[in-house]
């Protein structure tokens, strides 16, 4: 703009004082000499030309260089030029000058060969190529290469340059010199070889890095054991830029991949070396099975990449392309997950985690603690989906429809990450995700802590001397509400159900109730339904009969003594039967298990005892606990319906002997490439 102003401030500045010299009286300047025409452009053989004049008065031509004279006859100025055996062309200047006026005219001469190829490199593909440059010249033009897969020869007006098949699989430099009188002209001919299809490489995607906080594409490449294939650059494209590239197939591409790939060494190497540092081509490259970062990229479909270049960089043909997909993984619409407390199932504490789905879709659940995520994982959900799906599809796991709770085994205090990853039928990815985090973190009280041990139980006996039974081992359950009981009764059956306490925390006592459900039914891995329960038989003191007692009553409660190393156990006060009137309640009690189909699901009766102590060290302690099955079983009723379970120490997570991909960063870290 101010350039602009300056233009048309200057023009104004001119008018005004034109304005201002035609108010004094002053005749403007009037042009005498003029050219007309010119005919002033020689070949090398030079000739005769012309330049016609508008003269009102006298003038005079000179020439400023010798081999062109010029002569004036009436309004024309004749030019002659002499023969020129130079390559380059050459100029004259003729001045016209009459009176005060000049005026210049430039002469120009053509060398001896026509400057159309002068600098003009040629750069021929595999296949070879025919090339033809024109000219003109006064003399003899001679050309010559010293490679024999470059042929020149010169004909009448023409030079012709045959370019013969590249075979040897690498970029070839050659060179064609043109001489002419006494000059010469030399240039350059690279020939690509044929690029194929790399079939010793497989390229392929390995996920996100995490690298310093910074999340980065990673292209790995396997190379075939024994290959010779050589140097290579990995690299990825979207399938964007591969359709806008105009390739029709894969094949056609490794040829734009390639010259790319050149192109892109020549930078990096150029940008290193005005930094200070003497790299090579082979300081970015690799020669083995190795893998590099990129930029994170948005989902959609992409191709992985290996292309081979020489120790200098230049291309070998060799290119090898694999599809690949990145996937969204962004919590897909109306899918949810969230952590849903304990659950009581079997004897067995677990965590419950609610999952939310549409009906039609089907998925698996993945629970992982902070240090197994970012441990396999590198904190990134696309290479946790990456490495557990082929798992999914190899173990084809039950998989879960709509909306679902699911039991975990207890999980310890700290932070956990929800994974939801969609499965279809046939156990392929459906590219529906969601996750979320959650964190536990109880803390048992002083009270609830103290009552977990081993325990001796004693009763009296008829004869009123006391009778020891067997050792409790009373186990942390749900911290603050309720506890394990292994051994109560004797030996459990193989089913390994256990009896549970519940803990009041505010006074530090337990109850036991009549007609608590120890473990919903289940179908065991005999196809048997099950429904263990905890029952109780009241024991008349006068008759000694025993009755079972019907509905959810307290059969007995306990106080842990200041010591903490004893347990005095009260029965509750019910009636049960006319026999057992409020004024005579029960003063014993038998408690043991049962199932659906009547049998005792404890071997022994055990009566109720009075009092628990302290076990001594070395106590026979007898425990029972819920054994691992790698069974699924399905919950069918109770609160919770179609449960699908993992019975084992690390239900619905990922197997030890799953191969997880792992990459390690070396050396220095630029934009995205490496340099080794």
């Amino acid at each position: 703009m101010k350039k602009i102003l300056s233009i048309l401030l200057a023009v104004s500045a001119v008018l005004c004082i034109a304005s201002c010299s035609k108010d004094k009286g002053v005749e403007e300047a009037v042009k005498t000499l003029s050219v007309v025409s010119t005919d002033v452009v020689f070949q090398p053989a030079g000739g005769q030309g012309s330049i016609v004049v508008d003269a009102q008065n006298s003038f005079t031509a000179a020439s400023d260089k010798s081999w062109c004279t010029v002569s004036t006859s009436g309004q024309n100025v004749v030019v002659n030029v002499s023969e020129w055996e130079g390559l380059e062309s050459r100029y004259a200047v003729v001045t016209l000058t009459s009176g005060s006026e000049k005026v210049n005219v430039t002469v120009q001469q053509f060398g001896a060969v026509l400057s159309g190829f002068t600098g003009r490199d040629l750069v021929v593909f595999s296949e070879g190529a025919t090339e033809v440059f024109p000219f003109e010249s006064n003399t003899t033009v001679t050309a010559a290469s010293e490679q024999d897969w470059i042929t020149p020869t010169v004909g009448d007006g023409n030079m012709t340059v045959v370019v013969a098949e590249n075979t040897t699989g690498k970029t070839r430099f050659g060179e064609v010199t043109i001489s002419a009188g006494e000059g010469s002209h030399t240039f350059q001919v690279k020939q690509y070889p044929a690029f194929i299809l790399e079939p010793t490489w497989t390229p392929s995607y390995g996920g996100r890095y995490n690298y310093r906080g910074t999340l980065y594409e990673v292209i790995q490449n396997e190379v075939e054991e024994g290959s010779e294939a050589g140097w290579y650059l990995p690299g990825m494209i979207s399938d964007a830029e591969f359709k806008a590239s105009g390739a029709k197939s894969l094949e056609e591409y490794a040829k734009i991949a390639s010259l790319a790939a050149e192109s892109q060494m020549a930078e990096m190497v150029a940008y290193y070396a005005s930094s200070g540092y003497n790299y090579g081509p082979t300081d970015f490259m690799y020669n083995e099975s190795d893998w590099d970062i990129f930029d994170l990229s948005d989902p959609g479909n992409y191709y992985a990449m290996a292309v081979g270049l020489d120790e200098d960089g230049y291309p070998t043909g060799r290119v090898a392309i694999e599809p690949f997909k990145i996937a969204d993984y962004s919590n897909a619409a109306g899918w949810s997950a969230e952590y849903s407390g304990n659950y009581t199932y079997g004897g067995k504490v677990y965590d419950v985690v609610s999952y939310t789905a549409g009906e039609a879709d089907s998925w698996v659940g993945l629970v992982l603690s902070d240090s197994e995520y970012e441990q396999n994982f590198f904190s990134d959900f696309g290479n946790l989906v990456m490495a557990y799906a082929p798992f999914v599809a190899a173990n084809k796991p039950q998989l879960n429809t709509g909306a679902a709770p699911v039991l975990y085994n207890k999980f310890e205090n700290g932070n956990y990450h929800i994974f939801m990853i969609g499965f279809d039928e046939n156990y392929e990815l459906t590219d529906k995700y969601y996750t979320t985090t959650f964190r536990i973190d109880e803390q048992p009280t002083e009270a609830y802590l103290a009552w977990l041990g081993d325990w001796t139980i004693k009763t009296p006996r008829t004869d009123g001397e006391e009778q020891v039974y067997d050792t409790w081992t009373i186990e942390k359950g749900l911290v603050n509400t309720n506890y394990y009981v292994n051994n109560f009764g004797g030996h459990p059956t193989d089913y390994g159900f256990t009896v549970t306490l519940d803990f009041n925390a505010e006074d530090g006592s337990i109850t036991i109730a009549n007609g608590q459900v120890v473990g919903e039914k289940f179908t065991d891995s005999q196809n048997r339904e099950i429904t263990p329960t905890l029952l109780a038989n009241a024991v008349n003191p006068t008759t000694g009969g025993v009755s079972r007692i019907s509905g959810t009553f307290p059969i007995a409660t306990g106080t842990l003594s200041e010591d903490g190393n004893t347990i005095t156990l009260t029965p509750g006060t019910v009636t049960i039967s006319s026999w057992n009137p409020k004024t005579n309640p029960i003063s014993g009690m038998q408690i043991y298990g049962i199932h659906s189909n009547g049998a005792v699901y404890w071997q022994t009766q055990t009566p109720l005892p009075n009092t628990l102590e302290r076990a001594t060290s070395g106590a026979s302690v007898k425990k029972a606990s819920v054994q691992p099955r790698n069974q699924v079983y399905s919950v069918s009723e109770g609160a919770v319906e179609s449960l699908p379970v993992y019975v084992s120490d690390t239900p619905n997570r990922i197997a030890k002997d799953v191969e997880i991909p792992a990459f390690g960063l070396k050396d220095e870290i630029f934009v995205s490439k490496r340099v080794r």
